[in-house]
């Protein structure tokens, strides 16, 4: 990549992510936390943010009032969130569990790792990313893989890659900063959706110019620092891709 964005990665993933934050994550996670648990709306909504609403099926049965797939996948989403392990990979086996279960009783058309990612994100925030292409992309997962093997392949890389620790290192950042409640991983998620989708775009750079300019003059004056802290502190190399070897012809 080059360009703005290449040359500052971390800062402007920070921006991009502060905006999606504000608008979307932080009325969604304080919806949910609010309620102790989704409610079908509130699941429904969440997938069409996320585009994995056409995933999740209405059965043609149901009842008038029924949400039949979303009450479904809010218990098994329940169940994961009771049983949430620590390591990244074993989060990942969990998901996939839960999502050949939702497509095993026809509750979603394919088999929805990516949905169950993102789904289980607002129960269990705490040092956990989504799974999506681009993300995937970002860290150098192939693009030709089928989307179990990339799910896997992705939490695999990630732990290779040290997460953890790096979402250890930029928490306190964050925690002191204007905007302490900003999930730290999800900075993370959003740096890889950039390498795998964005790149260089230049377009994205001029959307986060302008959303800084939107803001009140000490808060964006205090969001510009604490993007350029989390580039200071863990710069573009972070997280470097996998690599794949190719088979002998």
């Amino acid at each position: 990549m080059s360009g703005a964005w290449a040359d500052n990665q971390v800062y402007w993933a920070t921006l991009a992510y502060a905006r999606w934050w504000l608008a979307v994550d932080g009325p969604f996670l304080g919806a949910v936390e609010a309620n102790g648990d989704f409610t079908e709306p509130l699941l429904r909504r969440v997938a069409v943010r996320y585009n994995v609403n056409r995933g999740l099926l209405q059965p043609e049965d149901q009842q008038e009032g029924e949400d039949v797939s979303a009450t479904g996948m809010i218990g098994l989403l329940r169940e994961a969130a009771a049983a949430w392990p620590a390591s990244l990979q074993e989060r990942a086996n969990l998901c996939i569990e839960k999502a050949e279960a939702a497509q095993s009783v026809g509750w979603t058309d394919k088999l929805q790792v990516s949905g169950v990612s993102k789904f289980i994100w607002f129960l269990k925030p705490e040092r956990w990313t989504l799974f999506d292409r681009f993300a995937a992309k970002g860290m150098g997962v192939p693009a030709h893989w089928n989307r179990r093997r990339q799910f896997e392949a992705f939490y695999k890389a990630l732990d290779k890659g040290d997460f953890n620790e790096v979402v250890a290192r930029i928490e306190p950042v964050v925690a002191a900063s204007v905007l302490p409640s900003l999930p730290a991983s999800r900075i993370i998620d959003s740096l890889l959706m950039a390498r795998g989708a964005r790149g260089s775009a230049t377009h994205e750079v001029e959307e986060s110019r302008s959303f800084l300019g939107l803001l009140p003059p000490a808060f964006r004056e205090n969001l510009h620092q604490l993007a350029t802290e989390l580039q200071d502190e863990i710069g573009n190399d972070v997280l470097p891709p996998m690599t794949t070897k190719r088979k002998k012809s």
